[in-house]
């Protein structure tokens, strides 16, 4: 079920599976709080069982002959009924990994010339990223913190940038929501805001998606580098043409897409990618797009 939400988030842009893809989430999670519920009952039986009938003839009584298999059957009607309407509109193909062919590649230019109800978002989002911000020094601590921009809904963001998430002096903030609801739009708009442009020396933009490749995201970020090339394949030496850059520029990546295959392994394809640019310019930055709520870097 977990495969077929991600290929109805592939498609969440037609109407019918974007109306479907909400139920499908829910049944799902309500199926995983029920299998929550059922390890409850065994932990339960085997620390303060002992071998005792009677709380075995109860954890049968509850969760076999009672509400429990009623809820599974319910469950399961509704996960049959909504997978078999998602599947007849071609949802049965296997998830590709990033394909330019099947998700087409992204850059920082608009799509479309105005964005509808986003205009606070927006602003915020701007605002946050060209305000003047106080150096670090002996007397003076930035406060750390995790902070995201929530386009889940057409209502003004439910979470304001109100705080920094931040790798040594790089600021990086997620816009973070469902597929098709305009994330990216908002991201190429906020690259083509004049105060945005004039902030910051350089503006790089990442198509991720859900293959995290470090070197591939690497090599991508220093070919959006006027200039510069990323001819080797030699992990070391393309961080160190990334850690060139990110310490002569005030640059502001977007990282478009990011699925949470990044939180893999805790994290350490995340710490890799971020490793070249501990020693960045004051003031640069890091945009995320991204549908995992988890995704809130640090």
């Amino acid at each position: 079920m977990y495969d077929l939400i991600d290929r109805a988030e592939w498609r969440s842009h037609k109407h019918r599976v974007a109306e479907l893809l909400p139920n499908l989430k829910d049944a799902v999670y309500d199926a995983d709080d029920l299998l929550d519920e059922f390890k409850w009952y065994v932990l339960n039986v085997k620390v303060e069982g002992n071998g005792s009938q009677s709380l075995s003839r109860d954890f049968f009584d509850s969760v076999i002959q009672g509400s429990f298999i009623k809820s599974v059957n319910g469950i399961r009607d509704r996960l049959d009924n909504i997978s078999n309407r998602l599947l007849s509109m071609g949802l049965h193909e296997v998830t590709t990994r990033f394909d330019k062919s099947v998700r087409p590649e992204t850059s920082s230019f608009p799509n479309e010339t105005k964005i509808f109800g986003r205009d606070m978002e927006l602003k915020k989002i701007i605002e946050f990223l060209c305000k003047p911000r106080n150096s670090n020094s002996a007397n003076t601590k930035r406060q750390k913190g995790n902070s995201a921009v929530d386009v889940s809904t057409s209502t003004s963001a439910s979470n304001q940038v109100n705080s920094e998430s931040s790798i040594s002096d790089l600021i990086v903030l997620p816009i973070v929501g469902i597929g098709g609801v305009g994330k990216t739009t908002l991201a190429q708009h906020v690259c083509s805001d004049t105060q945005v442009k004039s902030h910051f020396d350089l503006i790089i933009w990442v198509c991720v998606s859900d293959d995290f490749d470090v070197k591939r995201l690497t090599k991508e970020a220093i070919e959006s580098c006027p200039g510069k090339q990323a001819t080797t394949e030699n992990l070391n030496s393309l961080q160190n043409i990334l850690s060139d850059i990110a310490s002569s520029k005030k640059f502001l990546i977007v990282l478009d897409d990011m699925w949470d295959d990044v939180l893999k392994d805790n994290g350490k394809s995340w710490k890799t990618f971020c490793a070249p640019l501990k020693n960045v310019l004051h003031g640069s930055a890091v945009l995320v797009t991204t549908r995992c709520q988890k995704i809130i870097t640090t």
